[in-house]
């Protein structure tokens, strides 16, 4: 065994050039042949391990992938995480996940330039807005939030069009006033959001009143809006403030679905964990929209080839949380 092998080592013992057996080894070489086996059995063998490190600061970018986010406790972000993180492995890439607050917006933004990071992938509009202004090169990518008035790319869920089919979903089934708990209006999908949900219900009639949440989501404040507006179902901007409502609406004694309807959008894994029966939910396609922004960074195209918005459909995922009136009516009658 060689002590510490080179690149060098690994070319002398495949019997190729050391350029051709660096090539094979960080993956520019697609082709599986059998060349590419031998370079990488010899690898193995001297146990070698390739220095990412002087691999980006030979180039002007290295196989770092930064994904910025505003918080770790919401689930579509620690989804988020997971799904990209596991596709960057596919690809040889890493992901270097950092937590961005208001306060930490400018050394955030100094990190990602300094790793030169291939791409950033921003769920923070603040460092969406920073990382424009620094000397990089490397691909931005905004997701969660659709920036406002610039060339940024972005991906996500058509959030106009979930709107659109939560509130078909309670139309259909009989619900004639309906409380929204939504996110801050600074958000940039809330509003579409709510914009498809009175697309829907507003010529059909149906009563809907918006609250803003999270900060208007506790037991005192849930109770007395449910019995003040007597609605029969209340939508949940967030997964997170789904199960919000869901453990105030237990706690004041209502029933889910049989004394209120509830629903949400994100539609994320992880509520599966504290909802102990399936959540009716506008279902994010996040690993859709992963796999696009993989796409993006490895065919290492450039931001005027691309459409600089990408918005994918959702679907519905029908739960248990939801309960057809008009089934009900029909058959007390």
């Amino acid at each position: 065994m060689i002590e510490r092998p080179t690149i060098y080592d690994v070319a002398r013992l495949a019997g190729v050039s050391s350029s051709m057996a660096s090539r094979i080894l960080r993956g520019a070489r697609k082709k599986e042949d059998a060349l590419t086996i031998q370079v990488k059995q010899a690898a193995a063998t001297l146990g070698y391990q390739p220095n990412r490190m002087a691999q980006s600061l030979r180039s002007t970018s290295s196989r770092v992938i930064g994904l910025v986010i505003p918080e770790l406790r919401n689930p579509f972000f620690s989804t988020y995480v997971e799904l990209l993180s596991r596709h960057a492995l596919d690809n040889n890439y890493i992901v270097m996940s950092l937590v961005a607050t208001e306060s930490d917006i400018l050394p955030v933004v100094q990190r990602l330039a300094e790793y030169r990071v291939r791409a950033v992938v921003s769920a923070v509009p603040e460092v969406t807005y920073a990382m424009k202004h620094v000397q990089w090169d490397g691909l931005l990518i905004a997701v969660s939030r659709q920036p406002q008035n610039s060339d940024t790319l972005y991906v996500g869920m058509d959030d106009f069009l979930a709107g659109k089919l939560l509130a078909e979903h309670l139309a259909e089934y009989g619900h004639q006033h309906v409380i929204v708990f939504a996110e801050s209006s600074a958000i940039p999908s809330t509003q579409p959001r709510l914009d498809g949900i009175h697309a829907v219900l507003s010529p059909a009639n149906v009563m809907v009143e918006i609250v803003n949440a999270p900060e208007a989501v506790t037991v005192s404040h849930v109770k007395a809006v449910v019995e003040r507006a007597k609605a029969t179902a209340i939508i949940g901007g967030t997964d997170a403030i789904a199960l919000r409502l869901y453990s105030a609406l237990g706690q004041i004694g209502l029933r889910i679905p049989m004394d209120i309807s509830l629903a949400s959008f994100d539609g994320t894994f992880a509520v599966e964990d504290f909802v102990p029966i399936p959540l009716t939910s506008v279902i994010q396609p996040i690993d859709r929209c992963v796999k696009i922004v993989m796409e993006w960074i490895t065919q290492d195209v450039a931001h005027h080839d691309l459409n600089r918005i990408t918005l994918i459909p959702p679907h519905l995922r029908l739960g248990q949380t939801t309960r057809s009136l008009a089934h009900s009516e029909t058959i007390n009658k």
